[in-house]
């Protein structure tokens, strides 16, 4: 199949073919409707070639308004289109000579290329071939005069479109001489901004590191500022200092001395009796309670069911008969929540309250940090220890172990939380589980 418009051709191709079918004022005025202009020259002054290739341009490009340019050429190659059409592939070989100077070698190699027949478009590349071919100079001397003068003219015109040829030739060398130049040009541009871009990469980098070594210069002339100060006020802390070693040494002597009194006093003093061995430790309290309430994660608790715990009524959780005796509870103080009302509504209800600061981004922690969490550990192993009964308020696994060996050491462990919600380890560790739900929350 041959090219499927005029546009499919190749550079050369399409200006020679615009060059050899459209007349000269038709190039102009193609050029000025699609705008194209040469800085220096009228068009008029321009060579038709140039023309031509401008136009190309323009086509090969998509600018806007070369669909003009299809139409022209269109129009003109339609009678050339309709001749190569109604031939046979066969005829158009044995005749491509005659056809070549009958349509012009240009109009004829632009309608071979566009025929849809695949052995006519092949025969476009035989156009210059069979331009170059050897022709008579002359016509035999029997043809009519009329003849022989057509025939004259032909080759004339001939061998004008063959320098034409040539020259066109010589344009499209000097032009792709042009282009590599302009290519050339363009690499070496190119890797010169790649070297630029390069060494503007390393000065920003040596600019930084100079940046940094100033700051780090000042920084360090700061710091030694500083610590010329501090070793100016402490000379009077050198002299006091030695001041002091002199005082060392002489309480060291009255020291020695005062030793040695003391071993002569008790060379001279009768030999004391033994002390006694210690009376064992007390039992732990059988009639009262001890209370350890892990204030932070039963707020939160209760926080989820719309109000918050009433640590006031947890002394009533106790055994009957058996009244608490301590009740002591950790609360996380945050820096930027002001607590002071709630403790002193725990210390009027009877606590002991161990306010444990924290960051505020922990304040919301629904159970306390380690260190809260051993000090609530170590706080159950003391109370039981102390008494028989030890109620523990919380909802943190991580106090199970400690409630596990209070139980060990023989005392009774209540757990005081949300039965619903509670962690079934800690359900474990205590003997039993009471729950403070709706009697143990206040609706906010």
């Amino acid at each position: 199949m041959g090219a499927s418009s005029f546009e499919d051709l190749a550079a050369e191709g399409l200006a020679m073919a615009l060059h050899e079918c459209l007349k000269r004022a038709d190039l102009e005025r193609l050029c000025s409707k699609l705008g194209i202009e040469f800085p220096g020259h009228r068009l008029a002054a321009v060579d038709g070639v140039e023309l031509a290739f401008a136009l190309t341009d323009a086509v090969l490009n998509r600018k806007p308004g070369h669909e003009l340019v299809g139409a022209e050429i269109g129009r003109v190659l339609a009678p050339a289109l309709e001749r190569v059409a109604s031939l046979e592939p066969a005829e158009i070989r044995r005749r491509l000579g005659d056809l070549a100077r009958e349509l012009r070698p240009g109009v004829l190699f632009v309608s071979l290329s566009l025929d849809p027949r695949r052995a006519v478009s092949k025969l476009a590349t035989r156009v210059p071939d069979a331009v170059d071919a050897p022709r008579e100079e002359a016509p035999p001397a029997d043809v009519p005069p009329a003849v022989r003068t057509w025939v004259c003219s032909i080759a004339r015109r001939a061998d004008a479109l063959e320098a034409r040829v040539e020259e066109l030739k010589r344009d499209v060398a000097a032009r792709d001489e042009k282009l590599a130049a302009a290519h050339g040009r363009t690499e070496r541009l190119e890797r010169e901004l790649a070297e630029a871009r390069g060494e503007s990469q390393r000065l920003a980098e040596a600019a930084r590191a100079l940046r940094t070594d100033d700051r780090e210069r000042r920084k360090l002339e700061h710091e030694l500022a500083g610590a010329r100060r501090d070793a100016e006020g402490l000379r009077p802390a050198a002299a006091e200092r030695d001041a002091l070693k002199g005082d060392v040494e002489r309480l060291r002597a009255e020291l020695a001395e005062a030793r040695s009194a003391v071993e002569a006093a008790r060379a001279k003093r009768p030999e004391e009796p033994r002390p006694r061995p210690s009376a064992p430790p007390r039992p732990p309290d059988a009639t009262r309670a001890a209370l350890v309430v892990d204030g932070q994660s039963l707020y939160f608790e209760a926080r989820e069911r719309g109000g918050r715990a009433d640590f006031a009524r947890f002394r009533d959780a106790a055994p009957s008969g058996v009244p608490v005796a301590r009740a002591v509870i950790y609360i996380a103080e945050v820096p930027t929540v002001d607590a002071s009302h709630f403790r002193k509504r725990l210390a009027a209800a009877g606590y002991d309250v161990r306010a444990v600061p924290v960051p505020s981004r922990d304040g919301g922690r629904r159970v306390p940090d380690e260190h809260t969490v051993r000090l609530l550990a170590q706080e159950i192993r003391d109370a039981a220890a102390r008494y028989r009964t030890v109620l523990v308020a919380t909802h943190c696994t991580a106090l199970a172990a400690a409630m596990a060996e209070a139980r060990a050491a023989g005392a009774s462990v209540r757990l005081l939380a949300f039965a619903d919600t509670v962690a079934a380890v800690l359900r474990e560790s205590a003997e039993e589980v009471v729950d403070v739900g709706a009697a143990f929350l206040i609706a906010r």
